[in-house]
C-alpha cells in the first residue's frame, strides 16, 4: 500500500505554533528576539542613510557643508532614537499579551479543575 507523505512545512509550522501557543513564555522571548533584531535593523538603515549623506557631502562641491553633516548627525540620532523607542513600545505591548495569556492560561486551569 502507497500512502500519501504528509505536507513537511505544514506538519513543522503546527508543531511550532502549538509550543508557542502553550508557552507563553516562549511566545514572548521569540518575539522579543525579533523585536531585537528589528531594532538593529531600524539603526542600521538610518546609519546607512546617514553614511549616505556623508559620502555625498564630500563628493559635491559645497561651499558650506555644515547644513550636511547636521542632516547626517540628525539622522544618525534619529536612528538611534527611533530603534529604541520601538523596542521600548514593543516590549510593552507583548508584556500585555505575556500578562493576557497567563490570564487565559490560569482561567481555564481554574476551570478544568
Amino acid at each position: 500500500m502507497i500512502q500519501s507523505a504528509p505536507d513537511i512545512p505544514a506538519v513543522i509550522e503546527e508543531q511550532r505554533t502549538d509550543k508557542v501557543h502553550g508557552n507563553p513564555f516562549l511566545h514572548f522571548i521569540l518575539s522579543e528576539i525579533w523585536t531585537g533584531f528589528s531594532g538593529f535593523v531600524v539603526y542600521l538603515v538610518f546609519l546607512i542613510a546617514a553614511y549616505g549623506v556623508q559620502y555625498a557631502n564630500e563628493i559635491l562641491p559645497l561651499n558650506d557643508p555644515s547644513p550636511a553633516i547636521y542632516l547626517g548627525s540628525v539622522i544618525s540620532w534619529a536612528g538611534a532614537i527611533c530603534s529604541s523607542v520601538m523596542f521600548v513600545v514593543i516590549t510593552i505591548y507583548q508584556v500585555f499579551i505575556l500578562i493576557r495569556r497567563l490570564r487565559e492560561k490560569w482561567h481555564n486551569e481554574r476551570s478544568e479543575s
